[in-house]
Parts: structure tokens; sequence; C-alpha cells
């Protein structure tokens, strides 16, 4: 049963490196391209990441490959996220008061 949530785990780290490794170049080019913008871009690596979880078995089953990495850096350069320095705001920790003890659950 530990071997399933290690497997999980190690596909899951191959999956993010390899998004890393796809959105390296975009990223030269996309500071190219919005180098007039108020703001500084970048590519947005939550989408990144959930198009490749979708497409990761496809990449390491197709024979021609290529085709399919252009059409990710595409979706990677278009999907932008801008980068506003100094905003950050620090979270409320609010804790919602519950109906029910955990072992008495409401029945749908």
């Amino acid at each position: 049963m530990e071997e399933d949530y290690q497997q999980d785990f190690h596909a899951k780290v191959f999956t993010k490196n390899l998004t890393a490794l796809l959105t390296h170049p975009v990223e030269a080019q996309v500071a190219q391209a919005c180098s007039d913008k108020p703001y500084r871009y970048r590519p947005n690596m939550t989408h990144a990441f959930s198009k490749m979880k979708a497409t990761v078995v496809l990449v390491l089953h197709c024979a021609h490959v290529m085709p399919l990495l252009h059409s990710l850096w595409y979706l990677i350069r278009h999907t932008l996220e801008s980068v506003c320095p100094g905003r950050s705001y620090s979270r409320q920790q609010r804790v919602k008061p519950r109906k029910f003890a955990m072992n008495f659950k409401p029945v749908r």
C-alpha cells in the first residue's frame, strides 16, 4: 500500500520537473515580449501543471513528440500572470464552527 503512495509521489515530482523544464525557455520569451508593460509577467505554473498532468503519458508514449511540445509551449506562453511587486497580504485564520461532531456526520 505504501508503494502506491511512493509511486504517486514520484510521478508528481517527475511531472512538476517536466513542467518546469518546459516553462524555462518560455520565461525568457515572455520577459522579452512584455518588457514595455508596467508589470513583469511569467507563465502560470498552475495552469501549465494541469495541462502537463493530462499529457504526460502522451509525451512519454508518442513517437513524434515535437508537435505536442509545441502546443504545450503555445499554451504556456499564452497563459500569463502578472507579478506585482510588494503585493502580499496576510491571511486571516478562520475556524468554522462545526454543526456535528466528527463521529456524527449529517446524512444527505
